[in-house]
């Protein structure tokens, strides 16, 4: 069965909804945006002895390619919880006239489900349109690592109530951001056509709850626990429970290279890895399984 991912890669969608796939002139454009954004978060972080992880393709990356995975056009950072409001405050303070800042808290300029950082002057606008929303420039997304409760029992039911917040607040996203051109490309399969009508069907009746509230209903819970023995990165690409891992894993970090800039990873940066992608993570995937992600706008 053909994924999302598939359905978007293929050049006949493309064609019919108006997306494309950057150049290579682009994507190096947009990769050398994205490293010098991770400059002024690393500045920042340093500056206020904060903690900032490279994590999930960008740690990938430096550990097989010495930097970015070569078609992707993204950085994946980490920060953990404790550090998390002093780095936004301080950023925005700092560099407030370059970048806009979106979060679940009031740590943001507008409300968003995880922390990002826009690079003003700039415009990327994909199948979701958020642009009614927030701004839409070349973003670094800023997962939080939470504690999570060492007992089994308190760790489910967290987890899973976690899972269900994410789901519905990402379903009112869907509803808000809703277009002509997700519509048509949600219609080009029946079991995507009926995944889409049931988010939307979610996030319209959450009409009573703004998207504001809901995104820091969804921080606060997951910042319950304060201090245990498990970590877990719930806006991560496999969520809760596929992002739990003992503190081991994560601290204390281990200084890379990113093309050639100082960073830091995991410090068992193998188990981590095998977690999000299997033992065979260093083996470069053939082409039709690379993410991709095409885009309507980009004005660099």
């Amino acid at each position: 069965m053909l994924s999302i991912q598939d359905y978007v890669k293929n050049s006949e969608t493309q064609a019919r909804l108006g997306l494309r796939m950057p150049t290579k002139e682009e994507l190096k454009q947009i990769q050398d945006i994205l490293l010098d954004m991770y400059k002024d978060i690393l500045y920042i972080c340093e500056k206020k002895r904060l903690t900032v992880l490279l994590g999930g393709g960008s740690a990938l990356g430096a550990v097989r390619h010495g930097g970015f995975i070569p078609w992707d056009d993204d950085i994946d950072l980490i920060i953990p919880r404790k550090d998390i409001f002093l780095f936004l405050s301080t950023f925005k303070k700092d560099f407030g006239d370059k970048y806009d800042v979106t979060s679940p808290s009031n740590g943001g300029d507008v409300p968003d489900i995880v922390p990002r950082i826009h690079r003003k002057g700039t415009l990327l606008v994909n199948l979701f349109d958020k642009r009614n929303i927030g701004p839409s420039g070349v973003s670094i997304d800023i997962t939080i690592m939470d504690f999570v409760p060492d007992n089994k029992l308190p760790r489910f039911f967290h987890g899973v109530v976690s899972n269900i917040m994410f789901f519905l607040a990402n379903s009112k996203g869907m509803w808000l951001c809703r277009n002509e051109r997700s519509d048509s490309f949600f219609s080009s399969n029946i079991k995507l056509h009926l995944f889409y009508k049931f988010r939307l069907f979610v996030g319209a009746s959450l009409f009573f709850i703004s998207y504001r509230k809901m995104c820091l209903w969804f921080d606060k819970w997951t910042s319950l626990c304060r201090i245990s023995n498990w970590l877990s990165i719930p806006v991560g690409r496999e969520h809760y429970f596929g992002e739990l891992l003992h503190k081991d894993v994560f601290y204390p970090p281990k200084e890379m290279l990113f093309e050639g800039v100082k960073a830091y990873v995991p410090n068992d940066l193998t188990t981590y890895l095998m977690n999000l992608y299997g033992e065979d993570y260093m083996s470069i995937p053939p082409v039709e399984k690379r993410e991709s992600h095409p885009f309507v706008l980009l004005n660099l």
